[in-house]
């Protein structure tokens, strides 16, 4: 049985006494994220992916993506493929070049050559 207390409410969680590590509030509330599984989705999509298949079918959406550069650079693909610019590597990096957050072409290499899909 788990004891709570007031300060349950502001940041931890009392555990039995037994426990002496106490999980906090943040801990528990983490939002699962995963780099590498958020990178390969977007260099699935600069190899050739389905932008459409994703956004309906899927509804996968920019708010979708935990990290920064992921969601910028999938941000970036979805305002190509509503132009119907031909997503790749070149049109991507260009596009964000002017992006303060953008961290080069080797973020584009790294989520390319680490994809399952090539």
């Amino acid at each position: 049985m788990i004891v709570t207390s007031p300060q349950s409410r502001r940041k931890t969680l009392s555990m039995p006494h037994d426990y002496e590590g106490g999980i906090t509030m943040y801990e528990q509330q983490q939002i699962p994220a995963n780099y590498e599984a958020e990178q390969a989705v977007v260099g699935a999509l600069i190899i050739g992916g389905n932008v459409d298949e994703l956004t309906t079918e899927v509804n996968l959406t920019p708010n979708d993506f935990y990290f920064s550069d992921c969601k910028l650079v999938y941000k970036c693909i979805l305002y190509l493929n509503d132009k119907n610019d031909k997503i790749d590597i070149v049109t991507v990096d260009s596009t964000l070049k002017t992006a303060k957050e953008y961290k080069g072409i080797e973020f584009l290499k790294n989520a390319i050559s680490n994809n399952p899909t090539k």
